[in-house]
């Protein structure tokens, strides 16, 4: 009898279970009791094996890199099974003291606008790289597992207050602190990162009837990134830190954004 996601194959085996749905994901499948594939597993009414791939701190362009074997092999393995294939990634690629400076100008003192804080050429030059991780990837999946359904997501409008899992954590706030950003810009820097991000997944789900996009932080519609204002799905309360929500908020997430998805696309 299915209990829970599976974090470990060897124990999948050992418990004379097959995957139904590949997960290949970010910390949000991964993060230490709280994350997205407990109620994930739930609103799947525990009927199908889910079986993660990743790890806490994944980024997107290395899942056709540095977890190209491993992924190839699960596919291969579990080809006769697969139902399903959900993929998270994307949010390490930009969040971090690194890559966050990879993005944003080190001094930006005095600027008044979003658009000026970047350096040159992005934020595009960077989520062009993640789609074409995220495209790599899927070629995979559809060439081992031609019937899977692929499910896609981008993350809620997370809020740069510089809390971390546990004390301060560097992902938002503290880089664009230490680049002198104004307070008043923050937020909007974030706010275009998730809008360019979710332009580029809008672009991979059109490739095929196949691919859902799961909008968790509801900017489908949203043709401005000046546009986005509001709350997504959750509230600033039910956020645990900068990027991963609590976990009712996850539960929420799962409740209101993946579960239409996989009834729509005839798994729950």
């Amino acid at each position: 009898m299915l209990t829970r996601p599976y974090w470990d194959e060897r124990l999948m085996i050992e418990e004379n279970q097959v995957p139904h749905v590949l997960a290949i994901g970010d910390s949000w499948f991964w993060f230490p009791k709280n994350n997205l594939l407990n109620p994930i597993f739930n609103v799947l009414g525990g009927s199908k094996c889910v079986l993660a791939i990743g790890n806490n701190g994944a980024e997107a362009v290395e899942y056709a890199k540095d977890y190209r074997e491993q992924i190839q092999k699960s596919l291969d393995a579990w080809k006769g099974s697969i139902e399903a294939v959900l993929i998270s990634g994307g949010g390490n690629d930009f969040a971090g003291l690194d890559d966050m400076f990879r993005i944003i100008r080190t001094r930006c003192d005095g600027f008044e606008s979003v658009d000026q804080c970047f350096n040159s050429g992005e934020p595009g030059k960077l989520f062009d790289e993640v789609a074409a991780g995220y495209r790599t990837l899927i070629q995979m999946i559809f060439m081992a597992v031609p019937n899977a359904s692929i499910f896609i997501h981008n993350y809620d409008r997370a809020i740069p207050t510089g809390r971390g899992s546990v004390g301060n954590g560097n992902w938002l706030k503290e880089p664009m602190t230490r680049a002198h950003v104004d307070l008043s810009l923050q937020q909007g820097i974030v706010n275009r990162l998730l809008f360019e991000f979710t332009q580029r997944l809008k672009a991979v789900e059109s490739e095929s009837d196949q691919i859902h996009f799961v909008d968790s932080a509801r900017l489908r519609y949203v043709d401005d990134p000046d546009d986005i204002t509001g709350k997504g799905t959750l509230d600033r309360t039910e956020w645990g830190d900068e990027l991963h929500p609590k976990p009712a908020g996850f539960n929420k997430i799962a409740r209101l954004r993946w579960k239409p998805a996989f009834a729509a696309a005839g798994l729950a």
